[in-house]
């Protein structure tokens, strides 16, 4: 009966040893397992970050664009008031310059006729005059619109690249 006995002991114990050995495989495997699901779950967080990096680099882009077409809608808005200064500063001048010869002209026209040829002539130097320095202001007041509007042209070009 002891020989039984020990026969049955020394069963459960190599049933206990693979039990163990099993149970350290298995502790093993969820080890294994538990990392495998830590890593992924890491991955995830890094892809996550990585949207979200992407996101406020889209929202910085978009911000740029926006404050970009400001800038541009506030150029052109520039750009027709000074347009219009510019017309209404020639339109004021061709006035001032038509009712400044209107009054020469009753003037000379109360004087000689020799000195009414000598004025008429004085008065038509002088309007050359005024009309070439308007034309050099207008000439001017193109550059810089030609100029801003190069410039604009360059920011335009510079963060098509940027984001190209």
């Amino acid at each position: 009966v002891l020989d039984k006995m020990e026969d049955v002991k020394k069963g459960l114990k190599k049933k206990l040893e693979s039990a163990y050995y099993d149970l350290e495989e298995a502790q093993r495997e969820i080890s294994s397992l538990k990392n495998d699901q830590n890593e992924e779950i890491q991955a995830l967080a890094d892809l996550d970050e990585e949207v979200n990096v992407l996101r406020t680099k889209n929202a910085t882009l978009e911000d740029t664009i926006q404050s970009q077409d400001e800038e541009i809608k506030t150029i052109k808005e520039m750009l027709q008031r000074m347009r219009k200064d510019q017309e209404q500063t020639v339109q004021e001048a061709q006035n001032d310059i038509a009712e400044s010869y209107k009054v020469k002209l009753r003037l000379m026209e109360e004087k000689h006729a020799d000195q009414d040829r000598r004025f008429e002539e004085a008065i038509e130097t002088r309007f050359e005059q005024e009309m070439e320095k308007l034309r050099s202001k207008n000439r001017k007041l193109e550059e810089i619109i030609k100029d801003h509007k190069e410039s604009l042209e360059e920011k335009s070009m510079a963060e098509i690249k940027r984001r190209g």
